[in-house]
């Protein structure tokens, strides 16, 4: 519904849907893991069992039949609900709500100075939403809550901006940083007026372990590998990483879905770019078509690089 001609015009919709917050569905389910990691109460040493249903609180998994017997990386690349919501009712809701902070979920994480050139405070993305984990902690210690929540559901919102950023995240060891659209302002002349550094966002409750962060990246790698995303990516021309999801929307009528995929690629050498596709409002039972596209967008990145180093190498020039 965006026209860059019609903003502002009936019609029209000039939201930004990078930075609007909305049910990020198992895309969450990388700060679950990441928080029952960072607290102790599971390993990847850990075997679990899904049969389809967690046996309370009403909560099935995708899969009706069940996944059987799996480890926690298999239940995190097949996106078990099962798994996720016992690691979620393990959690005490603090701890999932500050992991989140840690990992940039739930706040704002746009490129922001209290001071620029004109003394003034100054955002790049303004209208960014935080997002959230949980309206209400107290209301939190309730199972059903929190399990809801570790899958991704509940109170859960994210921003496709806070997703791929979530990936860069865990590129850099757990290291939060600011994205930005702007790197420096010049005069009209060319001059240079202001540099807009790159800068890290840090959490009030610091960072999550470097051996975290590793872990997660293994855990992405093997959605492609074996997972949910196995058989769209994992014949890509370039190693790819991500998770899936799809988010379950509320209201009456006919039940809609949001479908996601975030990821980072090239995933076996240095990682250089990280994207988020988010498909909204699709009727319930569509197939994802989220992973599809990351692979569309990650292959337009790869032939674009090999085009420019085919233009630049001696052979070319000669």
């Amino acid at each position: 519904a965006f026209d860059p001609d019609r903003i502002g015009l009936p019609g029209a919709d000039e939201r930004n849907h990078a930075l609007i917050a909305v049910p990020p569905g198992s895309v969450f389910k990388t700060v679950t893991l990441a928080a029952a990691l960072e607290a102790g109460v599971t390993s990847f040493r850990e075997k679990f069992r899904c049969g389809g249903h967690y046996g309370r609180y009403g909560l099935m998994c995708w899969r009706t039949e069940g996944h059987g017997e799996l480890s926690l990386e298999e239940a995190y690349a097949e996106s078990c609900n099962v798994v996720f919501a016992a690691l979620a009712e393990r959690l005490n809701p603090a701890m999932l709500q500050k992991t989140a902070d840690r990992m940039g979920i739930g706040r704002q994480v746009g490129w922001y100075v209290d001071r620029f050139v004109d003394g003034k405070p100054l955002r790049l993305l303004p209208e960014e939403q935080s997002g959230s984990v949980f309206l209400d902690l107290n209301a939190a210690k309730d199972g059903g809550v929190r399990t809801g929540a570790g899958i991704g559901q509940r109170d859960v919102r994210m921003t496709p901006l806070q997703a791929a950023n979530l990936a860069v995240t865990l590129l850099h060891d757990g290291q939060v940083l600011s994205p930005r659209i702007v790197s420096e302002i010049r005069y009209a002349d060319g001059g240079p007026l202001a540099k807009l550094a790159s800068q890290a966002s840090p959490s009030i409750y610091g960072s999550i372990r470097p051996s975290t962060a590793a872990a997660l990246r293994r855990a992405m790698r093997a959605v492609v590998l074996e997972g949910t995303a196995e058989r769209v990516l994992r014949g890509a021309k370039w190693p790819l990483a991500g998770k899936s999801g799809t988010a379950e929307l509320a209201g009456a009528g006919p039940k809609r879905n949001d479908h996601w995929f975030v990821g980072y690629g090239p995933a076996e050498h240095q990682a250089r770019y990280a994207v988020a596709v988010l498909i909204e409002n699709v009727p319930a039972g569509s197939r994802n078509r989220a992973a599809s596209i990351f692979g569309d967008v990650m292959e337009a990145l790869r032939r674009t690089e090999a085009q420019a180093q085919d233009q630049t190498s001696p052979v070319s020039r000669k």
